[in-house]
């Protein structure tokens, strides 16, 4: 529910024109690289070959619009592929630009759909997407006004029964103007997080499973409980306390991940940094986590922004 309104926000947005576009020369690797660790385990989980093509390229948009356009594509792309291949990667135009292309070898869409799948809560029906997640039909329709709003022309080719290929062309940049601090402050960001011990502590086993890859992706070390008792124990197994705790807030049997953060960092006789994860976004819950020392991240959890908190709170 939350991004399903998460959406239509979006749309209500850019159809006031209430998103300003800030463009800027930057290098695709910003945004490609991310995406690749990003959804590496989804692939993973479904048997999919996730190839992303990195490419020098820089370009001018806005980069945090512009992922949101090659991030749909990708995670349309491994919605409706079923053990095959998603490869991503980029190309020059015969005028200079450049055009970033999402390959998949899934069912494909029939001509007569293509236009259809960029409206409002459209989805193709597929065997592929039964007992699976099909989306909320919105992303395409987001990314159709955004790439209109930057005047980046979107192409989908597709062949029923053999795949599509959705692409965005967008303008080449200056090098002399590119904003470098991202790629530059990738490396020390995973260097930062490589090593770092992580305890996490969820009730849900999908989300615990869920987090565990994406933590070890960024090489840390991560051990998981879901409850505060389970947690406690390992605490005690442990060597020496973890660098940060990732709690969710609502627990099993009425438990709160403040007072389990408050008992942890008990039995190790430190403040240790914690953030937890709510859907709530009352002022009363983001003070009750103030209060007890810890950082608030809302529900859905984007990985830039959790790793972005952790990189500060480590740092």
């Amino acid at each position: 529910m939350e991004d399903l309104l998460s959406a239509l926000l979006d749309i209500s947005k850019l159809d006031a024109g209430a998103v300003t576009p800030e463009l800027t020369d930057f290098p695709l690797r910003g945004i490609l690289a991310p995406l690749a660790t990003e959804y590496a385990a989804v692939a993973a989980e479904r048997g999919i070959d996730l190839k992303v093509v990195g490419s020098g390229a820089v370009v001018r948009s806005d980069m945090r619009l512009l992922r949101r356009i090659v991030q749909n594509f990708l995670s349309n792309a491994l919605r409706y592929v079923q053990g095959g291949r998603v490869v991503v990667g980029c190309r020059r135009t015969g005028d200079g630009s450049i055009r970033i292309e999402v390959w998949d070898n899934g069912p494909g869409i029939p001509r007569d759909k293509i236009t259809e799948i960029f409206q409002e809560f459209r989805r193709l029906d597929t065997p592929v997407t039964k007992g699976r997640d099909r989306g909320m039909g919105l992303g395409l329709a987001i990314v159709d006004r955004v790439a209109r709003m930057l005047d980046h022309p979107i192409t989908v080719r597709s062949e029923p029964g053999r795949g599509s290929v959705f692409a965005v062309t967008v303008p080449r940049g200056t090098e002399r103007r590119a904003v470098r601090p991202a790629s530059v402050a990738a490396r020390p960001m995973t260097n930062r997080l490589a090593g770092t011990s992580v305890l996490v502590l969820d009730n849900e086993p999908a989300v615990v499973a869920g987090m565990e890859a994406l933590l070890r992706g960024w090489a840390c070390d991560v051990v998981s409980a879901t409850n505060g008792d389970e947690a406690l124990a390992l605490l005690s197994g442990m060597p020496q306390p973890p660098d940060l705790l990732i709690a969710d807030y609502h627990l099993d049997d009425g438990a709160l991940g403040v007072n389990e953060v408050a008992r942890l960092r008990a039995a190790c006789g430190r403040i240790l940094p914690a953030v937890i994860v709510t859907a709530n976004r009352t002022p009363e819950l983001a003070d009750e986590a103030k209060a007890a020392g810890c950082l608030v991240l809302n529900k859905p959890v984007k990985p830039a922004q959790l790793r972005a908190v952790m990189s500060g709170l480590v740092g």
